[in-house]
């Protein structure tokens, strides 16, 4: 999700593709498609391009479904800091 910092340097449909792909490597089905969404409903898409992207989340999501990911706590990897911060 850190990409979508990056939106203002690469283009949208990049840090999403990316997202996408980084999202369904890693098992985190949710944000997998809510990239998929924001690929298919970008600002002059091609009716192609988004035909593209329905067939290929339904592909994927046909054979896992995206719910709700569970949250990762992690501790801080500071010295001092004793926090736990969530992954999503």
């Amino acid at each position: 999700m850190r990409l979508i910092e990056y939106e203002k340097d690469l283009t949208t449909k990049v840090v999403y593709c990316l997202v996408a792909v980084a999202a369904g490597y890693s098992g985190m089905w949710s944000e997998c498609s809510k990239a998929f969404v924001k690929l298919e409903n970008m600002d002059g898409i091609t009716p192609e391009d988004k035909e593209m992207y329905e067939n290929m989340a339904i592909a994927l999501f046909s054979k896992k479904p995206p719910k709700e990911d569970q949250k990762t706590m992690v501790n801080c990897p500071g010295k001092t800091c004793t926090a736990t911060v969530s992954e999503l």
